[in-house]
């Protein structure tokens, strides 16, 4: 009587370690691309605030028109986020006006994260900062302590929240 010894694997244990390694693949993939779109709302977001801080910077640095730099938010049918200068053409009223626009005018989300709301105010939001400080308006006023702005994604219904304190001047992400 001879003893064979049994080499290599069956078909059916094969079959069943390669099932695992099918599972374990597709939710390491389905999480990979959940995180994708977080970090897609949460780059916008750091990067529009980054927008902003740019601004204010060009403010502070003298080379700024007498009005100063702003941004215009409008949250209505298509949201725009506009980029201005105070006070071109016309007097500087702390708000914008059409024709202010500067060069690299529009700031441009992903497609799937836009401007779902901006607060104080319903559908419109003017955030200026005035040189030389600069002093930080908001919607033309200096009556509120903050302008928030409120970013959404499509895919993941996640939000992220830009803050702009007007005393201090900090530009935050939440």
């Amino acid at each position: 009587m001879t003893l064979r010894t049994r080499l290599g694997f069956t078909l059916s244990e094969l079959l069943v370690s390669i099932s695992i390694f099918a599972l374990i693949t597709t939710a390491v993939v389905a999480n990979f691309r959940a995180g994708e779109r977080a970090d897609e709302l949460r780059l916008a977001a750091e990067q529009f605030a980054s927008a902003l801080r740019e601004l204010e910077t060009a403010a502070q640095t003298g080379s700024a028109p007498r009005g100063g730099y702003g941004i215009h938010i409008n949250t209505t049918a298509t949201p725009v986020v506009q980029f201005f200068s105070d006070g071109i053409g016309g007097t500087a009223d702390k708000m914008y006006n059409d024709g202010e626009e500067l060069e690299r005018s529009r700031f441009a989300f992903p497609l799937s994260v836009h401007v779902q709301s901006v607060f104080p105010g319903t559908a419109t939001l003017d955030v200026l900062f005035e040189p030389p400080t600069p002093t930080i308006w908001i919607n033309g006023r200096q009556d509120d302590f903050e302008a928030r702005i409120i970013l959404h994604h499509d895919k993941t219904g996640q939000e992220r929240v830009v803050v702009i304190k007007r005393l201090s001047g900090r530009i935050e992400v939440e």
